[in-house]
This record gives C-alpha cells, structure tokens and sequence, in this order.
C-alpha cells in the first residue's frame, strides 16, 4: 500500500491540513497510521461521509441546528459577543464560520469548518458543506466545491431515506433546496420543503423562505415569491411583537 503525507491529501482533496489530520484521529481514512509525530494517509483515500447507520433515532432527536448564527437573534453590533457567548465549541466554530463567510473571509471559514465535513453530527456535516462549499465557489474552487456537493449530495441521499424524526428531515430537505436552487448543483430528489418549514427554528425557517421565493424567481414567477416574502416579513414581525 502507497502513503501520502497529511499535507498531500490535503492538497489532493483540495482542505486544510487540519482538516485531514483530524479525521484520522477520527478514523475516518481508513488505513490511516500514526508514524512518529505524523499522519500517513494511503493514497486515493477520502473521508467517509455517511453515518447514518451509526447514528440512532434518539440521537438524531437530539441534533443540533446547522448554520447556528443563521437561526440566532442579537442586538445590533452585538455580534461577537453572541459568538462568544455560544457554550458548545463546535457551534460556537460554526457561528465563527459564518461571520468569516458573511464578512468576506472565505479562507477563515474552510479553516474552522473542513474539519467538520466528515463530522458525525448530521448538522455539523450540513453546515460545513453548504458553507465550504459556498466559499471555494466564491474563491473560484468549483471543483472541491463539487466535491464537497457529492459528499453531501450521498449522505442527503441515505438521510432522506432513513426514518427519521421530522426536524432531521427538515435539515435535510433545506440542505438539498440549498444545493439545487442556490448552488444550481445535482441533489437528490427530496419532499416539499414548504412542507417542513415550520419543524426549523425562525431563523433558518426564514432563510428556508428565502430559498423559496429565489426558487420562484427563477421559475419567473413573480406573484409567488413576493407572497412568500411577504408571508416571511409577517411572520418576523409577528415573532418580534410577541
């Protein structure tokens, strides 16, 4: 069997360093071996990327939400002190992502979210992917993108399969609409996602609407995605009345 240094898979697969070394730590190269302070990686070895056979129905009812700081709400200029106020580290490194993202620091957010790409946590997979792959589109990377799209596009695939409860779902299906309509990249098949708004909390259920009318603008029609806008602004003030 043929080795490569962490460093030249990284290169191959198109991630960070970090990103390949923690998933040999995780056991997710197989074949991967500790020599001395380094990993070694068989070469043409990528991450696994389905879990679902090792993820069971309780813990699925326990998942956390993608895009953390998508779904959030804060006081104006309060941002960071929302991140850093964030307990759990690895939506607290989602959140961070995402202000990188959103702030023009593409290569900030691959750092922080590669890692996770491969996590076992369907939410953390989620989040990474769709801002990963985002990112190196934006960088001009569409063939990791592409790359990244496939990983999901599989695990999507034996998620929406699966039995599972249907706030799991929702994140699916909003990940697969995300992939189609935003990213204009094959995804598989998947229900209504009107149909599973109302299972996402505020913030990413807005952002699901978003989806939706963008999805109808596209279609060229218009009168739908202004009364999804509409219902969606509704809605938000509605939220901040209460």
């Amino acid at each position: 069997m043929e080795f490569e240094t962490a460093k030249q898979a990284a290169e191959r697969l198109g991630v960070t360093v970090r990103a390949v070394q923690k998933w040999a730590k995780q056991n997710k190269l197989e074949g991967a071996v500790m020599h001395g302070n380094s990993w070694l990686i068989p070469k043409g070895t990528v991450p696994s990327a389905n879990h679902h056979d090792s993820v069971t129905r309780e813990e699925s009812r326990n998942t956390r939400m993608p895009l953390p700081l998508l779904s959030a709400s804060f006081d104006a200029g309060k941002i960071k002190d929302y991140i850093d106020s964030i307990e759990d580290a690895d939506d607290r490194n989602t959140a961070l992502a995402e202000y990188f993202y959103y702030t023009g620091d593409e290569e900030k957010t691959l750092e922080l979210l590669e890692p996770y790409i491969s996590s076992d946590d369907s939410s953390l997979r989620y989040s990474a992917g769709i801002m990963c792959a985002f990112s190196n589109i934006f960088k001009g990377h569409v063939h990791i993108a592409n790359y990244i799209s496939d990983l999901v596009t599989k695990d999507l695939s034996a998620g929406l399969k699966a039995e599972s409860p249907p706030e799991i779902h929702a994140l699916e299906i909003l990940a697969a609409y995300i992939g189609s309509v935003i990213f204009q990249l094959p995804m598989p098949s998947a229900p209504k996602l009107e149909d599973y708004l109302k299972y996402l909390p505020n913030g990413t259920r807005l952002y699901g609407c978003y989806v939706l009318a963008y999805e109808s603008y596209k279609n060229k029609d218009y009168g739908r995605a202004v009364g999804i806008c509409d219902i969606a602004h509704w809605q938000c003030a509605t939220t901040f009345i209460q």
